[in-house]
């Protein structure tokens, strides 16, 4: 019989919570209104999808050349919840109309300050190639926002693909619940 470590307890008893949360959630009949992160991209939890464009997160269907590459080589799982096929992506929203993006090779800047873990990788964590989005200064659009994960220095964010339309969008979220911080 093999002897259950402290460890194992405790994602047991994470594991247990959350089917018990989204057990509840599913008999008050709202469901769709959460999700459950398991990306590298923010922190493993709980969120609360909204309608707010104030939420710190975007949940969104990528679409495009960039994303057909991250697809073929494993970033984004298969799922029929976009149109393509793709997983939404949870991204948080780091620059909105009228704010200014500063990209280089040292990371990226919004208004002037550098986020934290922003700088564009050459290659993947397999030493394929990386097309980081062109250095420069960009003032982001209406009907535009960009999402750069400083939780991740390895996220597919908007360092290689660059804003995304709000079109996109399905839902915004901010955390209920995180394992970690």
């Amino acid at each position: 019989m093999q002897k259950i470590t402290r460890k194992k307890k405790i994602v047991l008893a994470i594991l247990a919570a959350n089917v018990a949360i989204l057990g509840a959630l599913w008999a008050t009949g709202e469901p769709e209104l959460f999700t459950f992160n398991t990306t590298k991209s923010i922190p493993l939890g709980l969120y609360r999808l909204t309608s707010s464009d104030t939420d710190p997160l975007a949940v969104f269907c990528a679409t495009g050349d960039q994303f057909a590459i991250a697809r073929a080589r494993g970033y984004l799982a298969h799922s029929h919840s976009c149109p393509n096929d793709f997983i939404p992506m949870i991204k948080p929203i780091v620059a909105r109309p009228g704010d200014t993006v500063t990209v280089s090779t040292g990371g990226i800047a919004v208004n002037g300050t550098t986020l934290p873990n922003s700088r564009a990788e050459d290659f993947d964590h397999l030493h394929r190639p990386m097309k980081p989005w062109p250095t420069g200064t960009y003032h982001v659009m209406q009907n535009t926002v960009w999402v750069i994960s400083s939780y991740n220095e390895h996220s597919f964010d908007s360092r290689y693909f660059g804003p995304i339309s709000i079109r996109l969008i399905q839902h915004y979220a901010h955390a209920i619940w995180q394992v970690n911080k």
